[in-house]
């Protein structure tokens, strides 16, 4: 928190007693908070989940965006097939799926090589695609462009 988020929101956040802790501490307190006769008073619960969402994304998904722009490129904006058009019954259709993309990276990666395409040849398939779906393909159209392989995106 005090090495990504701007100053002046720290003090806001001071301010308003809603500067977290570390983000497991914060979800036990949240989650533990939630049992019955435990905490019912919404102003309490509102501020646990406030402090909760801040340790999440100043602690998790934050640093996670810069790892993946690392290692994966920075998002640019390119062309991009999309919609069900880019499936074909003719090759080996592959959809990760999920909420983070490193699974997706590496399948195009590996399908890029000759011999994973050989096994959808020999398998009767004109070849193998691998095609970006919900989150995990999200963040690997915005980084990598499309190609025979990393053939396109299923959403709109």
């Amino acid at each position: 928190m005090d090495a990504l988020a701007p100053d002046e929101r720290k003090e806001v956040w001071r301010e308003l007693d809603i500067f977290p802790g570390g983000i497991y501490a914060e979800m036990m307190l949240a989650t533990s908070s939630c049992l019955t006769n435990v905490d019912g008073y919404y102003a309490s619960l509102a501020l646990k989940a406030m402090r909760l969402g801040l340790a999440m994304a100043y602690q998790s998904q934050i640093v996670n965006e810069y790892c993946q722009d690392i290692l994966f490129g920075i998002p640019r904006p390119h062309p991009m097939r999309v919609d069900l058009g880019v499936l074909d019954l003719d090759y080996v259709n592959v959809l990760p799926n999920g909420h983070e993309p490193f699974l997706g990276f590496a399948m195009v990666q590996l399908a890029r090589e000759e011999s994973w395409r050989e096994k959808a040849k020999a398998a009767g398939a004109k070849g193998l695609r691998v095609i970006a779906n919900i989150e995990t393909g999200q963040e690997r159209i915005q980084r990598w462009e499309m190609d025979d392989v990393f053939y396109g995106f299923t959403g709109n």
